[in-house]
């Protein structure tokens, strides 16, 4: 028996940003048949609290897994790697195989490890 389901939102849940009339019924409808639904998306806490749910209320995995949320935003969970991890990703994957210049990951750096401050020190 099907006691969850979780679902990603762009391109799945919401097509053109937007919730549609189909898939909000079918949350609905799982809602009301006791099956817990949860969101699942790389986005943030902020850019998931501009999307229009109606009246469907629902824990939410975001960030990728780093920050869990409870129905009302309230922080469950949060996972991020150490400073230490966060250096060997930087110089490892990004900086010596050159996928994006210093500027580039300092902006997206700050959108994805929001709460990394030190990230200009670590490269």
């Amino acid at each position: 028996m099907v006691k969850i389901i979780a679902s990603d939102l762009d391109g799945t849940l919401l097509y053109n940003g937007q919730l549609s009339e189909n898939n909000y019924k079918a949350v609905k409808q799982l809602q009301d048949n006791g099956i817990k639904f949860v969101v699942a998306s790389g986005r943030n806490i902020s850019e998931v609290k501009m999307v229009n749910f109606r009246d469907i209320v629902c824990p939410k995995v975001l960030i990728n897994g780093g920050v869990v949320v409870d129905e009302n935003y309230n922080i469950i969970s949060t996972t991020y790697l150490d400073n230490e991890q966060l250096k060997i990703l930087l110089e490892d994957f990004i900086i010596k195989k050159d996928f994006m210049s210093k500027d580039d990951l300092d902006g997206i750096a700050m959108d994805y490890l929001s709460n990394m401050k030190l990230i200009k020190n670590l490269i």
